[in-house]
């Protein structure tokens, strides 16, 4: 009776042990599938781990081929969204060298995007090119009116106003509503008013300066500082000649204002191209301020 129960007993456990070692792998299929891969994914992405997200999915690009693309820009978006924008364009150009749509336009365009952030704007341009010239005037998406316009970005922040206006202009047929038309007037007015920031250059602000004392930053705005420079080395170098004709060429008075002087005159020099520097890059921070306040507003990053 003894043998007869303990023989029940360890079929009982057996069989329980089968059923939890089949509940637990039904379990862990259902987590390495595709949906539930996705949903891991949602879900570190709500609490704000982008990059692990992007990571979970490109096991996704291993295992599957999505012929729409949709998962290869989720995971760029994803990758852009935690700053890890050399990995978000590596995943796109992958995708666009292996893929069935090496043209497809909102792969070049997402793909210009991570260019852009890393400050590579000609091959951002060469791909937004592409997307414009690929994509559809009737998708939904507005693609080409925001290819358009981010084009237009970039070749302004590179100062190239003309081709700037030339690309915002494209873009304004494409404007299927009031407050995308107001949009892109306000843009031109940005790009008008950008264009005409101070751009001085510290070659020319040099010269000036060698011509006439203190002139390089008067040239740089900075008037004060450039007129008294001149007095200061007018006066130095006044009297370091009074010194030299009161004593000969051996006046230790001379020789010291002289020294004076030129080393004022040297500096003075120097100052001012270093002013020109310093307006120039204000300038150019400022304009980039500017520049991506106003796109951004209209929906280009």
């Amino acid at each position: 009776m003894n043998y007869r129960s303990s023989t029940y007993r360890l079929r009982s456990l057996v069989a329980f042990l089968v059923i939890m070692t089949v509940s637990v792998a039904a379990q862990d299929a259902s987590v390495m599938s595709a949906d539930g891969i996705e949903g891991f994914a949602t879900y570190l992405e709500t609490i704000g781990e982008p990059r692990r997200a992007a990571n979970e999915l490109e096991r996704l690009l291993i295992t599957r081929r999505d012929t729409s693309n949709r998962l290869v820009l989720r995971i760029s978006r994803l990758y852009l969204q935690a700053e890890s924008f050399q990995q978000a364009a590596q995943t796109l150009r992958h995708a666009i060298v292996s893929g069935p749509s090496p043209t497809d336009p909102f792969l070049r365009y997402r793909l210009a995007e991570a260019l852009y952030r890393q400050n590579d704007m000609p091959s951002a341009l060469d791909e937004l090119q592409t997307a414009v010239t690929y994509a559809s005037p009737q998708d939904t998406s507005s693609l080409l009116r925001s290819a358009l316009l981010f084009r237009a970005l970039c070749f302004a922040e590179q100062r190239q106003w003309d081709s700037a206006q030339s690309s915002l202009d494209q873009s304004l047929p494409l404007s299927k509503s009031e407050e995308q038309k107001t949009s892109t007037a306000a843009l031109r007015t940005i790009l008008d008013a950008s264009a005409n920031l101070p751009q001085k250059s510290p070659l020319l602000a040099g010269i000036l300066s060698t011509i006439v004392p203190g002139l390089g930053k008067v040239y740089t705005g900075h008037t004060v500082d450039g007129v008294l420079s001149f007095v200061s080395i007018a006066t130095l170098t006044y009297a370091a000649v009074d010194g030299f004709i009161s004593e000969g060429s051996g006046s230790v008075r001379g020789y010291i204002y002289g020294c004076l002087a030129g080393g004022l005159y040297l500096g003075n020099i120097y100052g001012s191209a270093l002013s020109a520097s310093i307006v120039r890059e204000e300038s150019t921070r400022l304009l980039h301020t500017r520049l991506r306040a106003a796109f951004r507003l209209a929906g280009i990053p």
